[in-house]
């Protein structure tokens, strides 16, 4: 099985996006050895989610780490990313969540509860918005995953071929591996 670094991400994300992603979710397999650190990989290379836009070959944004939040009574993880130039946010919810020795499917589809939902928007309040719930009125297909390794210390992230907008005008491709900081317990 060959594994992907996050350093070769961007590169194949601009090649050949579908494969990527497939190499990104086979990469991230529970005790996926290719993830050295909680913030680089064995070469020392920086992991990152890679966004691009709307016309597929330009990256819009890029995610090295998020805050995430695993809520135990309700079953419930969610991730909120900045991204580095801090123009745009990254937001994962996996709704029924089992534990990080799972991958969790996120489907292009309209809100159902217990679906797993990724947003990626613009940090204006009045910004563009892409979703894997905004499905567009023809047939396209859409698809993305969630998984982690290290008990939750990395989170991997993709959605392809494409993230639609409410409208159906634009959408975009995003693909990598997070960095995942938890709040601390204070015991008392």
């Amino acid at each position: 099985m060959t594994r992907v670094r996050t350093a070769a991400l961007g590169t194949a994300l601009r090649t050949a996006l579908l494969p990527a992603l497939l190499a990104m979710t086979l990469a991230l397999a529970p005790g996926g050895s290719a993830l050295a650190g909680p913030d680089h990989d064995r070469a020392g290379a920086q992991h990152e989610v890679t966004v691009l836009g709307p016309d597929s070959s330009a990256e819009l944004a890029t995610f090295t780490k998020a805050k995430c939040y695993q809520q135990s009574r309700r079953k419930r993880f969610s991730a909120v990313a900045t991204s580095t130039d801090k123009a745009w946010r990254l937001i994962v919810v996996v709704p029924a969540f089992a534990g990080f020795d799972r991958d969790y499917d996120v489907p292009l589809a309209d809100y159902a509860p217990g679906n797993p939902t990724i947003v990626f928007r613009s940090s204006d309040p009045n910004g563009p918005v892409w979703s894997s719930l905004d499905v567009p009125p023809f047939p396209v297909p859409g698809f993305g995953q969630v998984t982690f390794a290290r008990k939750g210390k990395l989170m991997g992230v993709g959605f392809g071929p494409a993230m639609w907008n409410e409208g159906a005008t634009s959408a975009v491709t995003l693909a990598g591996v997070l960095s995942c900081s938890y709040k601390k317990k204070h015991h008392h």
